[in-house]
């Protein structure tokens, strides 16, 4: 795909007008959750609190949340934007939220961040979740008490260096990260919306159901839904490796692959490479062909490039698409890469590239074209 030409489906922007709360949190995602931890009650209210390995305490009335994770101190400033003029009274692991604690059954890689509620008194649930072998936020809302709508998938990585923003309004949840300078595509922007009719209970599903597996093959159906393999059959691309073990789970090995493709291949698996987590990743297919690519952790979905649009139209912007066009200039290969998350955030070059016969390698000759979305 040429760069920014794409049409991928627009997020509406709303103005809304309500009060700014900052809540501060000192978080590191990378340790695993202590999902046996309880926490005292501290507002002494009588209830305890939901226990979510967090370590909170109450300052100026509103939340200070400290992660037990220690990989390291970074602290990340997220603005809430709430229609009540004033913070909750108590903290916020001990939000009335009836079982909302039931997330757990989604993984114990779970780890809550916040619970609020929109205008219309729909209450909300942000929390991270490594489902797919990098942190990342996933959010749902309550339908009636203890009954909520399943898991929604942002694409949008947790990251202890950004900041992040949402808005909450009558039925809807936007959330944009920004200023993520930590990544080598610095300032990068990543946008999340769900928005949901509570009049109408479709799709709704109770957490206790959220660790169905039906077809045994490693992977939640809920997973399965996200990455679009087939819920009820383990091997979905027919490789012989069930899906939940699979990295390339909608590919299956190609036979052989022409020169061209071998180049495509090598540049994509050397971005991967170079990528600083092993987030969920879509590689647009090349010359027809379904292929494996290797990288060190993550899945990889590799699509065609109408299947891709129809996955936006579901999912929205925020997960990386790799893109890499490959084409015989009879003395040497030229290659164009893109790096995809959202028209305004994504990144690309144009290069020239030769087959080394005597050490069996590529060799980049030269960049001639690298850009960068403003």
């Amino acid at each position: 795909m040429t760069p920014l030409i794409r049409s991928f489906r627009s997020s509406t922007k709303q103005i809304i007008i309500g009060w700014d709360y900052t809540l501060k949190q000192q978080i590191d995602l990378f340790e695993p959750l202590d999902k046996h931890k309880r926490l005292g009650d501290e507002s002494g209210d009588g209830k305890t609190p939901l226990h979510f390995g967090h370590r909170i305490r109450k300052t100026n009335d509103c939340a200070y949340q400290k992660s037990s994770r220690g990989f390291s101190s970074v602290f990340v400033y997220i603005i809430f934007v709430f229609f009540l003029p004033r913070c909750f009274a108590a903290p916020i692991n001990e939000r009335h939220v009836y079982n909302v604690y039931d997330l757990k059954s989604f993984g114990d890689d779970l780890e809550l961040f916040s619970l609020s509620h929109d205008q219309d008194s729909t209450r909300w649930a942000i929390f991270s979740s490594n489902h797919f072998s990098f942190y990342e936020f996933w959010i749902s809302y309550e339908i009636k008490d203890g009954l909520w709508h399943k898991p929604a998938y942002t694409g949008i990585p947790t990251i202890t260096s950004g900041k992040y923003r949402w808005t909450i309004e009558h039925n809807a949840l936007e959330i944009e990260l920004t200023d993520i300078n930590h990544f080598y595509y610095s300032y990068s922007r990543n946008y999340a919306r769900e928005t949901v009719d509570t009049k109408k209970l479709k799709n709704r599903i109770v957490f206790g159901e959220l660790a169905r597996d039906s077809d045994l093959d490693g992977l939640t159906d809920l997973s399965e839904n996200v990455i679009w393999t087939d819920p009820l059959n383990n091997d979905s691309d027919g490789d012989g490796k069930a899906d939940g073990f699979d990295q390339n789970p909608l590919a299956a090995p190609a036979n052989s692959l022409k020169i061209l493709q071998r180049l495509h291949k090598h540049i994509i698996e050397q971005e991967l490479r170079a990528m600083p987590s092993g987030q969920l990743v879509i590689v647009e297919q090349f010359d027809h062909q379904l292929m494996e690519y290797e990288r060190d952790r993550g899945l990889i979905l590799n699509m065609p490039s109408d299947t891709i649009d129809a996955y936006v139209n579901v999912f929205g912007w925020g997960t990386p698409i790799l893109t890499a066009a490959v084409k015989d200039t009879l003395r040497m290969y030229k290659v164009r890469f893109q790096f995809f998350i959202a028209p305004d955030d994504a990144w690309g070059y144009e290069a020239l590239y030769d087959w080394d016969k005597k050490r069996h390698r590529w060799i980049r000759k030269r960049i001639w074209e690298d850009w960068i979305a403003e």
